[in-house]
């Protein structure tokens, strides 16, 4: 085995330790593949290793492989009071063992995604000129960002998932273990970052952020891509998982009339995540901020718009100032 210069005589592997068993261990735990992701987040990320949140159901403190942010307005951009931003919460998963995804049938938006926090009261305030008709719209959803190629189509949305693992002869497909080690702890990370960026309603200054769940899974992905030919899956490199689970707790940013949270994380595999990065994710999060930007008067003091019943999001204005009578 390798040894520093300045190892000494003590520091040796212990008897009964195989060094080629111990290497097969660390590289199928998924550190390395940490590493390699951290690698190449980093030349336009601020990225954290083992980034530590708190679990709001059990109060423990808990750590998630990789938490990447960045700004995506330059400094030479000019002063402006609304900075968007992009945070992206990680989790990676190295395995033998293939994932199988299974392809959603029922053809509908993903609410709350892409959830998007930093913005002063959660909302963004659209009146209809002429009346006192007026709509507190979801930031993913003002100014179309949900309409944007990264979300509509998307990659294929899938809500069912399940690891196959082999016994004996046959293969068993379980969705136990995936859902422990993927689902649970992005969706916990989600909720602390969430709570943690909430903008008080009346703020002066608003930072919408991008929050993206991602796991990336140096493993065979496979996707069942309709129910007649669930024999015969696809290799695919990246489909969303959505999850919708009943709400046993209310969390300040929870919107009242929903009963259900949802979750959203993009699965890549390991040797497509830097296209995913590039290609898709990187052009999307900047037309967000073009967008953002554009409206940052909107975005802080509300917008009106002729119609309620048919907008765009570039036929909003922003709203006029109330003249007072003398």
């Amino acid at each position: 085995m390798r040894a520093n210069p300045d190892n000494p005589k003590a520091n040796q592997l212990p008897h009964g330790i195989d060094e080629s068993e111990l290497g097969a261990a660390i590289d199928i735990s998924g550190y390395p593949l940490q590493g390699m992701v951290a690698k190449m987040l980093g030349n336009q990320f601020d990225v954290t290793e083992e980034w530590g949140y708190i679990d709001a159901e059990t109060k423990e403190h808990r750590s998630l492989d990789l938490f990447a942010g960045r700004a995506l307005t330059a400094a030479e951009s000019g002063p402006s009071a609304v900075h968007p931003r992009i945070a992206l919460m990680i989790e990676c998963k190295r395995s033998r063992h293939p994932y199988v995804f299974f392809r959603s049938m029922a053809s509908r938006n993903i609410p709350d995604f892409p959830r998007v926090v930093g913005i002063p009261g959660g909302r963004i305030s659209i009146k209809e000129t002429g009346t006192n008709r007026g709509s507190e719209v979801s930031p993913w959803v003002a100014f179309d960002v949900h309409k944007l190629p990264f979300v509509d189509p998307g990659p294929p949305k899938c809500a069912t998932f399940a690891k196959a693992t082999p016994s004996g002869k046959k293969v068993e497909l379980t969705g136990a273990d995936p859902f422990n080690s993927l689902i649970l702890p992005l969706s916990k990370a989600l909720d602390h970052a969430v709570q943690s960026r909430g903008v008080a309603t009346g703020a002066t200054i608003a930072f919408p952020t991008l929050m993206l769940l991602v796991s990336v899974l140096d493993a065979p992905m496979l996707l069942v891509d309709e129910p007649e030919k669930a024999t015969e899956p696809v290799l695919c490199p990246w489909v969303r998982i959505f999850r919708e689970e009943a709400r046993t707790t209310t969390h300040p940013w929870d919107s009242p009339w929903d009963r259900s949270r949802y979750y959203t994380i993009d699965a890549v595999h390991s040797g497509f995540f830097e296209t995913f990065l590039v290609q898709h994710l990187l052009p999307f999060a900047q037309e967000f901020a073009a967008r953002y930007m554009k409206s940052a008067e909107i975005v802080i003091r509300g917008g009106q718009i002729g119609s309620l019943a048919n907008w765009k999001w570039d036929d909003v204005s922003p709203t006029l100032p109330q003249v007072r009578s003398k």
